[in-house]
């Protein structure tokens, strides 16, 4: 499955609109565009102590920058930089959405450091801070035998980010901006800078936590290490 955006009409000022598509050349012999429901997005949402903070997902942040930003967003939070940037590069064929693509990521990739864990500056007249953050929980090694058939894996270390991220959101915020957080579905790496957000703002973790789960649905924050770091 490949996310990316088709053209809303002809001409190059058609807004592009996030889309799936995968492989239905079993029916028709081509691409064409699905919709799994167990995986659809759910929109942005905003958090019960702070409205002008949004969690939301990949379409909500294409919106923002491609779209008609119906959200009236000001500022984002880019919890998934390079899986977002490969998740919506258009197809090669669509060329008017290739060229207003590339000044987007060409934007993106110009983002000056800070401190080497966020990039934060400003994209298409919108104040943007970007994380090169992995959804990556941890895995033990499985056994066989007395031998290591699969090797474990270390969780990505979220927290790293968190610093960054949460004097952006707050810097933001003082500013009168509307400020969307998100990474690929609004779950885990986005859930995990909100949670840390209000962590930051007096909120005890698991109250933090909670809060989340309660906005982004019973998957958000399903990564135990994430959670943990939170704390």
């Amino acid at each position: 499955v490949f996310c990316g955006f088709q053209l809303g009409d002809s001409s190059l000022g058609g807004q592009l609109s996030p889309v799936c598509r995968g492989d239905n050349s079993g029916a028709s012999g081509g691409h064409g565009t699905m919709e799994v429901p167990s995986l659809k997005l759910l929109s942005a949402s905003p958090l019960r102590l702070f409205p002008d903070v949004l969690v939301g997902t990949q379409a909500d942040a294409s919106d923002v920058l491609l779209g008609a930003n119906p959200l009236e967003v000001q500022a984002v939070v880019n919890c998934a930089l390079d899986d977002w940037i490969f998740k919506m590069r258009p197809w090669p064929s669509e060329q008017a959405a290739v060229e207003r693509w590339q000044d987007v990521e060409t934007s993106l990739r110009a983002l000056p450091s800070r401190n080497g864990d966020a990039f934060v500056g400003e994209v298409c007249g919108c104040r943007y801070c970007a994380l090169p953050a992995r959804d990556r929980d941890r895995s033990e090694a499985i056994i066989i035998d007395g031998e290591v058939a699969v090797k474990g894996l270390e969780a990505y270390n979220m927290g790293v980010h968190f610093p960054a991220s949460c004097d952006f959101i707050q810097e933001q915020l003082d500013a009168g901006r509307r400020v969307l957080i998100h990474c690929l579905r609004g779950e885990n790496r986005a859930g995990a800078v909100a949670a840390a957000f209000l962590v930051a703002a007096g909120l005890a973790p698991e109250e933090a936590v909670q809060q989340v789960r309660e906005v982004r649905g019973p998957y958000a924050l399903s990564n135990r290490a994430f959670v943990e770091q939170v704390h």
